[in-house]
């Protein structure tokens, strides 16, 4: 049976006299006091808990400052679903009401809580959320995600927007971190954190600090704007240091000594891997690391030599023969340098396996010292002819008497000039040596 207010109030004016007439027997003090805790624990209708109630007015919960376990307890033990899978639930009904009066936003349920003060110890957390696996699920379960909070925002309906003028915005979860003026000297300011523990014993296949997954029902990208992670300041901002930061220089490193802060996996086909071309100004470089950098002019600097010519490509070692190598299969071009001298060389594609034949080539080959000089040139006439560039190559007669000899080399075939060596003093004027051959 279920004992109303009702019920209680009638069975008190007929089993408890007043004060002018009648007396309280035991067996009537013992019906009703076993009728009240029957109540009490059932919950008395209609303000009894143990059934469908409806508040029409709200509800003040008082607590004591000793009370242990807060104004409100519930515990539900579910032993079956009737016609929802929902244990607990908190609904509004269709909200159609004017907020602008009232901030511009309404708030569908609202937890405060205050704390501070010169007996305050201990961290504080205005709402807790724990769902814990207690045992392994049913071998035939077929959906074994487990998730400690669900925040959803859905549209079904469009809100007044067209093509060119779109309107309203749906976010999953919004979190805020505010510091008020008064907020001074705190150590962090922190708008959302992600605390991973899988304790020793544990194994777990994929571990991820944050996951973000378009469902397969997600089919439509951004028209303006597509980007999985998105970083954007309101007007008046100061803006960040620091967009995105790995460590803190305080704690320990995130990273392992094998790890890489940035990794595509699955061998997909991309367009570009990070794209800065959208920069107005890239003031400092694009990419920079310990000894190499990319300026935002796409200056090339390899080594840890300041780059202040600049060179478009700076490279920079401790003196060797294996500063750089350009190898294709089988054979390369080496670039080295010494205390005394730098080289070129024609080598193997390893570098360092055999020398091998370098061929420079060009309309014109000219050879330059000291800082630009031009001292040799092979110019582009058929057949090339060579060019001693500079006046020192030659020398003005003097007082000294020569003698021509009339005997050549054992090695030549005959005693007639077979042909002239051609070539260009420093004037340009053309000069023949003869050649015996």
């Amino acid at each position: 049976m279920t004992i109303t207010q009702a019920f209680l109030t009638s069975e008190i004016s007929s089993l408890w006299p007043d004060n002018a007439t009648g007396a309280i027997t035991p067996a009537n003090a013992r019906t009703t006091l076993n009728d009240i805790v029957t109540a009490i624990f059932q919950g008395i209708s209609p303000l009894g808990l143990s059934s469908d109630n409806t508040w029409a007015g709200i509800q003040t919960f008082n607590a004591t400052t000793n009370f242990n376990g807060g104004v409100v307890g519930t515990v539900t033990n579910p032993s079956s679903f009737t016609t929802s899978n929902v244990f607990n639930s908190f609904a509004v009904a269709t909200d159609n009401l004017d907020a602008s009066g009232v901030g511009n936003v309404i708030n569908a349920m609202s937890v405060f809580y205050g704390f501070g003060g010169s007996s305050t110890k201990g961290a504080r957390q205005g709402l807790l959320v724990n769902a814990q696996l207690t045992a392994a699920t049913s071998a035939s379960n077929t959906s074994r995600n487990y998730v400690g909070g669900v925040f959803e925002c859905q549209a079904i309906s469009n809100d007044g927007g067209g093509a060119g003028t779109e309107k309203g915005s749906i976010f999953g979860c919004n979190p805020i971190m505010i510091l008020s003026a008064s907020a001074t000297h705190m150590s962090g300011g922190v708008g959302g954190e992600v605390d991973i523990s899988c304790a020793t014993g544990s194994s777990v296949l994929d571990k991820y600090g944050w996951s973000i997954v378009q469902l397969s029902t997600d089919k439509v990208q951004g028209s303006r704007n597509d980007a999985a992670l998105f970083f954007g300041d309101q007007v008046g901002g100061v803006g960040w240091g620091t967009l995105i930061q790995v460590g803190d220089g305080l704690n320990a490193s995130p990273l392992t000594t094998a790890g890489s802060i940035l990794a595509i996996k699955g061998t997909p086909t991309i367009a570009n891997g990070i794209d800065l071309s959208g920069a107005g100004t890239i003031s400092g470089s694009a990419f920079k690391s310990i000894s190499f950098s990319v300026s935002g002019a796409g200056v090339l600097t390899l080594g840890t030599q300041a780059n202040t010519f600049p060179f478009q490509i700076l490279v920079q070692k401790s003196d060797s023969s294996a500063t750089a190598l350009f190898a294709g299969i089988t054979k390369g071009i080496r670039i080295g340098n010494s205390a005394s001298s730098s080289q070129i060389e024609g080598v193997d594609n390893t570098g360092v396996g055999s020398f091998q034949p370098l061929v420079l080539n060009g309309s014109q080959l000219i050879f330059q010292s000291n800082g630009g000089t031009e001292v040799m040139k092979f110019d582009s006439s058929n057949p090339p002819l060579v060019k001693f560039s500079t006046a020192g190559a030659f020398t003005a007669n003097g007082t000294k008497a020569v003698t021509v000899t009339s005997l050549g080399p054992n090695a030549i075939g005959t005693t007639t000039i077979t042909k002239w060596l051609t070539f260009q003093d420093s004037g340009g004027v053309t000069s023949y040596v003869p050649v015996w051959q």
